[in-house]
């Protein structure tokens, strides 16, 4: 399989709607007295977590789009000198006019790229989400390092920027870690764009 993002994406959506097809049965664990509590009956996977199977379809569709903006971009890149046509003359929008076409739509993608970034951003923030969906983030993806409802004074999962053999035993995504990246990249890509 290519390690690229499109054949990595497009695995992921596989995956997801070979989830919801099969619709597999799942039975509700019971829930830990320290535990966040387990919301949902024993029922049809794709029933029970349709909203959230929901969302992560949205969010791979969004990060294939925001991965085909970056071959725009691509497409658009600027290997001669502005002024090149020109014998090393200053820039002139009558002679250069596809180098400002380009530009354009290397904008265009940018903005539309930042967009993008923030919907696949907020479509898991726990902030934004209510009622069973935000409980399923909070409670369960997002239990990474916390206390853990076993008792033993211990903690689940595993520290921030670790993977150990807990970390996804106890179904931590680092959807916080994930959202502050993911933020501090679309500030950092917002800045650069505006230059």
């Amino acid at each position: 399989m290519p390690d690229s993002a499109q054949a990595l994406l497009a695995q992921a959506s596989t995956l997801i709607n070979t989830i919801n097809e099969a619709c597999p049965f799942f039975h509700a664990p019971s829930n830990q007295a320290n535990g966040p509590k387990w919301e949902w009956p024993s029922n049809k996977l794709c029933g029970a977590f349709s909203q959230e199977i929901s969302a992560i379809q949205k969010m791979i569709t969004d990060a294939q789009d925001l991965v085909n903006q970056t071959s725009v971009i691509t497409s658009n890149e600027q290997s001669a000198q502005v002024g090149a046509n020109n014998n090393g003359k200053p820039f002139n929008p009558f002679t250069d006019a596809s180098f400002a076409q380009g530009m354009l739509a290397n904008a265009q993608a940018q903005a539309k790229m930042l967009n993008l970034a923030e919907q696949v951003g907020q479509a898991i923030n726990p902030e934004r989400l209510t009622g069973t969906f935000q409980n399923f983030v909070k409670g369960f993806l997002a239990t990474c390092n916390n206390p853990s409802t076993a008792g033993t004074g211990g903690t689940q999962g595993s520290s921030p920027g670790t993977v150990t053999t807990q970390t996804f035993a106890s179904g931590c995504a680092y959807v916080e870690q994930t959202l502050t990246n993911l933020s501090n990249d679309i500030a950092h890509f917002g800045t650069q764009a505006e230059q």
